[in-house]
């Protein structure tokens, strides 16, 4: 929550938030991921699969706004696959979804 909060509230963010460009939505979309990681980490083993799932989602939208946010969604996207692997509370099932739901996330980026 700090990290996210630091991030949200710092000052260059919020000076090139003013302006009409892919940036602030960019910022928007990581603010949002960053919440969801922090949904992540306090869900019990049980939810953390669906959780994944829409942080998947949300990040196949960032990647159609601005394909920077791959060096963001690369490093918590491993993570989060990680722990679902060490904990054991993926399927491959949950596996197949998470990643359909990234694909769907996608389809904007067709226009």
């Amino acid at each position: 929550v700090f990290a996210s909060s630091v991030f949200g509230f710092s000052h260059l963010i919020w000076f090139h938030s003013v302006g009409a460009e892919i940036f602030s939505l960019n910022n928007l979309f990581c603010a949002t991921l960053l919440y969801w990681v922090v949904r992540f980490q306090r869900a019990d083993t049980v939810n953390r699969a669906r959780v994944a799932m829409e942080a998947s989602f949300i990040s196949g939208l960032s990647m159609c706004n601005q394909h920077t946010s791959a060096l963001f969604i690369g490093p918590i996207g491993a993570w989060m696959f990680l722990s679902l692997l060490k904990d054991k509370a993926i399927t491959t099932q949950q596996f197949a979804k998470t990643g359909a739901a990234f694909v769907v996330a996608l389809t904007p980026y067709l226009q």
